[in-house]
């Protein structure tokens, strides 16, 4: 019987062997320089190819010699693992991704004997958060040596897309609080509206950061302010140079603050702005990624 691979050597004496597809004619180097152990790896490969169902059994059997708990390690175990090196909220986080219902269906399977196909089927029924930590921990698995070989290859994980976010229009604001009945929760919506903040920002507002003799909330968003100054809608005290500090009387941020009109005009202005910066920081990503796909 004909094997499908042949052992060639290229160069006299001390040369490196060779390993020669039959059909192809192909030469893939062993990078080895004693027979014996170039033997023994086509061979292997010779093995394979009459017996593909063992193929899998046998490299169980040889990689359990170094790690007894490869052949029963699922992906459950190595997401407990996983977890277990995380902290708070991040830890927290991790918890919330066990419970993916696209990750269902991979989690009690062994790590070796996982194939290309539930990867992707994976990837198929998730989500963007699904991709994203499921990457994560596939990367885990290879870095701990539990997945001993690649089943996809870096470019072929789809590409992670995030939904386009955008900011609630003044209209879409009135109505949230005009259907809120708690009047604790309608000041909770009014306060974020005033502020810009999102609820996590006033969580951790602090004391300090009210100016307590003129009751105005400090804290705007700071990458806000030179938009906002660009556009014309705040004035600096004593026409300061581009890259000086600025200073703002508080009578006008307070009458700005009360100013229906001028909050709406500040916040279109700040959606332009931020829209327009975020389309060409995304312009600008697909040029890069045209150029190094050309190169």
């Amino acid at each position: 019987m004909k094997t499908h691979y042949r052992l060639i050597r290229r160069g006299r004496g001390h040369g490196t062997f060779y390993c020669v597809n039959s059909k192809t004619g192909k030469r893939t180097s062993l990078g080895k320089a004693n027979k014996e152990e170039a033997r023994q790896i086509v061979d292997a490969k010779n093995q394979a190819e009459r017996q593909p169902m063992l193929n899998l059994q046998l490299a169980k059997a040889y990689l359990t010699g170094s790690d007894s708990e490869l052949s029963k390690r699922t992906w459950q175990h190595a997401l407990e693992t996983l977890t277990e090196t995380k902290q708070s909220a991040n830890k927290e986080r991790w918890h919330r991704v066990a419970k993916d219902r696209a990750l269902a269906q991979l989690l009690p399977k062994i790590i070796v004997e996982t194939q290309a196909e539930h990867i992707l089927k994976v990837l198929q029924l998730g989500t963007v958060s699904t991709n994203v930590f499921l990457r994560r921990l596939y990367n885990f698995c290879v870095d701990m040596n539990w997945l001993p070989w690649p089943l996809v290859p870096k470019r072929q994980w789809p590409v992670v897309r995030f939904q386009d976010k955008r900011a609630i229009t003044p209209e879409e604001h009135c109505q949230i609080v005009d259907r809120e009945t708690s009047p604790e929760r309608k000041a909770f919506y009014q306060l974020a509206w005033h502020l810009g903040a999102s609820q996590s920002d006033l969580a951790h507002l602090q004391a300090e950061d009210v100016d307590w003799p003129t009751s105005a909330i400090l804290g705007f968003q700071e990458h806000d302010i030179a938009p906002l100054i660009a556009a014309k809608m705040l004035n600096p005290l004593g026409k300061p140079a581009p890259n000086a500090p600025k200073y703002f009387a508080s009578v006008d941020i307070l009458a700005a603050a009360q100013d229906r009109e001028w909050l709406s005009q500040a916040t279109r202005s700040l959606s332009k702005y931020w829209q327009g910066k975020n389309a060409r920081k995304k312009d600008g990503g697909s040029h890069l990624a045209h150029f190094e796909a050309a190169a």
